[in-house]
This record gives C-alpha cells, sequence and structure tokens, in this order.
C-alpha cells in the first residue's frame, strides 16, 4: 500500500504470475518490499554506521549518478564484481564450500586500490555486502530455507561495525558464504528418499534436543535397524554424525555472531559436556571451538 497507484497495479499483477507460496513467507518478502518502497532512488544505504546507543540503522549516503568520483564501486570493477557473483552463484547453488576462500583469494584485485585507507574499507565493505547479498539470493532461488538464510545475512550487517580489519572482513564475508553454501547443501535432498527427507527435516528443527533412533523411526513408521541402515547409505553418515554436523555448523554461528561462552553454545546446542562439543566440534572442523572463535569470531571475556 505504500507504493504509487500504477506501480501497485503493475505489483498486483507480477503477484498473480508468481506460484502459490505460503502467507508467511510473504509476509517476509512484504517487509523487505515495504523498506524498498520506502527508500530514495538516488540514495544509497550503508548498514555499518550507528546512531548513539540505538545500534545500527540504515543511513543514508548521497550519491550522484553524474559525478565519477563519488560511486561507492568504481565503474572499471563492476564487470570484475559481477564475474565474482558468477562464479560464486554455480558453487552456492549446488552447495559446495571448498572453493570460495580460493574464489576470494583469486579475486583479491577486486577488494584492494589505490584509494585512502579508510575509503578503501569503506568500499571493500560494501563490496563484500554486495557479494553475501546476490549468495543469500542465490541461495533461496534453489529454495534453501529463506528464515536462516536471512537471519545469516542481518546477523552479517548488523556485525560489520565491530568489524576492524580488512582481513577480518574478509574471513567473515568467506564464512558467511560457506554458512550459506551449506544450508543449501543440506536442503538439497532431492536424491534422498521420502522416509530420509523426512528424518533430515525432522534433525535440522530439533536439533537442540535429545533424537533417538526409536524416536525418529516411530515418526517416519519405519523399523530402526532398517532405518539406521537407510540413513547410512543414503547421507553416507551415521545418525549421530548428521545430528552432530548440523550442531556444528550451528555453532559455528553463535561463535562468530554472538558473545555467548562455549559452555552456553554447547549447552544450547543440546550437549551436556562441554568437553564433548569441544570434540565433536574439532573432529568436524580440524579446530577446537574456541581456536575457531579466534581465527573467526569474536572473543568473549567469559570462556
Amino acid at each position: 500500500m505504500s507504493l504509487p497507484l500504477h506501480k501497485r497495479v503493475q505489483f498486483s499483477n507480477l503477484l498473480r504470475t508468481l506460484p502459490i507460496v505460503s502467507e508467511e513467507r510473504l509476509q517476509h518478502l512484504g517487509k523487505l518490499l515495504l523498506a524498498l518502497s520506502q527508500s530514495v532512488e538516488q540514495v544509497w544505504y550503508s548498514p555499518v554506521e550507528q546512531c548513539g546507543n540505538s545500534g545500527p540503522y540504515l543511513s543514508p549516503i548521497s550519491y550522484d549518478f553524474k559525478d565519477d568520483k563519488k560511486n561507492i564501486i568504481e565503474n572499471e570493477e563492476y564487470d570484475s564484481l559481477y564475474g565474482l557473483c558468477l562464479k560464486l552463484k554455480e558453487n552456492i547453488m549446488q552447495g559446495h564450500m571448498d572453493n570460495i576462500i580460493d574464489m576470494l583469494n583469486d579475486n583479491s584485485s577486486l577488494f584492494w586500490n589505490t584509494k585512502a585507507v579508510d575509503e578503501n574499507y569503506r568500499s571493500l565493505k560494501n563490496k563484500c555486502l554486495i557479494i553475501c547479498s546476490f549468495s543469500c539470493i542465490f541461495a533461496l532461488q534453489v529454495n534453501a530455507p529463506y528464515k536462516r538464510i536471512i537471519n545469516l545475512l542481518a546477523n552479517f550487517s548488523e556485525g560489520l561495525h565491530n568489524l576492524k580489519s580488512p582481513q577480518e572482513l574478509l574471513l567473515k564475508t568467506a564464512n558467511l558464504l560457506e554458512n550459506i553454501a551449506y544450508l543449501v547443501s543440506i536442503s538439497n535432498t532431492t536424491n534422498l528418499s521420502l522416509h530420509i527427507k523426512r528424518v533430515m527435516q525432522y534433525i535440522k528443527s530439533h536439533y537442540k534436543e535429545k533424537i533417538t533412533l526409536n524416536q525418529l523411526a516411530e515418526y517416519v513408521n519405519l523399523n530402526a535397524v532398517y532405518l539406521s541402515s537407510l540413513i547410512k547409505k543414503e547421507t553416507n553418515l551415521s545418525l549421530m554424525e548428521n545430528i552432530n554436523l548440523i550442531r556444528v555448523e550451528e555453532g559455528k554461528n553463535l561463535l562468530i555472531f554472538t558473545n555467548k561462552s562455549i559452555q552456553e553454545i554447547s549447552f544450547a546446542l543440546g550437549y551436556n559436556y562441554q568437553n564433548h562439543f569441544n570434540n565433536v566440534f574439532k573432529k568436524f572442523t580440524g579446530m577446537t571451538p574456541l581456536e575457531f572463535r579466534q581465527n573467526f569470531g569474536r572473543i568473549s571475556d567469559d570462556l
């Protein structure tokens, strides 16, 4: 309703051509459209500024399209940025995490230029935000869980003002892209049987709780021994390994984007003992939660 009348008619006609989606998802899209409808065409918005103690907000930055010197991204960089997004697209949409850091390293010239330090860092933040935003769109196109994708991007945007160095920013960007690709990989269950799809969805929704094989067997109405072999056959992981993998990926987000202690995180993920969480986390990542936080995330005062 915030749109001009002619735009409202165009949008209404467009909606009629789209597949039917849930009311909940439409509400999320509506909020996004509302934010876009309230913006001004010749204003760029930066999510990295602060307003007193009220937290991060969208701060308008005047943008003169006729003055190339004021461009947030130089004209010659557009093609390179677009090319990198296309390279990331294939990996994101297929859920491949392995090549993301290599892609960022191969395109390092895109992130650095001869500008003053402050101006270059601001440009770097905008480029990282653009790349992450496009990657979220790619993930949503292959039906990755939209709530978690949106939350990842929102947490990344809100945390930009806390990043003090280009290296830290690029590490956070790489980690976000890997998390997005991971969410695509675990949601891409087209090759799984109906029973295993239901099992995986149940685990994703209840990973904080204690999940047993008998509980899942009753849920999908299968024999427990048969279900165990089916999970191993279709996912190449045991039931507990699937549960732990999902918990570890969620633990990465908590280590990076919150100041919770590692003990608090281990309890939040469903582990009764921090040492158990430490061992599981190291098995999947090659480092302890503390080492991961020191390399990629915030360091809490209470570890």
